[in-house]
């Protein structure tokens, strides 16, 4: 996989953080389930100490 796109991200001073988001669009109700990842993902970042922002 080349990911030198990212090279830009990386030449910047932290913190940052990086998650991956299952899209997968093959349940009942797509769009509901994504945004219910995202919300755990964000939840997840916040209680290991990620600022909101």
């Amino acid at each position: 996989m080349r990911l030198s796109f990212l090279e830009p991200l990386y030449a910047e001073p932290g913190p940052y953080a990086s998650v991956y988001l299952d899209t997968s669009r093959d349940v009942e109700r797509p769009e509901r389930e994504i945004a219910l990842r995202w919300e755990r993902l964000r939840e997840s970042l916040s209680r290991q100490g990620a600022d909101r922002a």
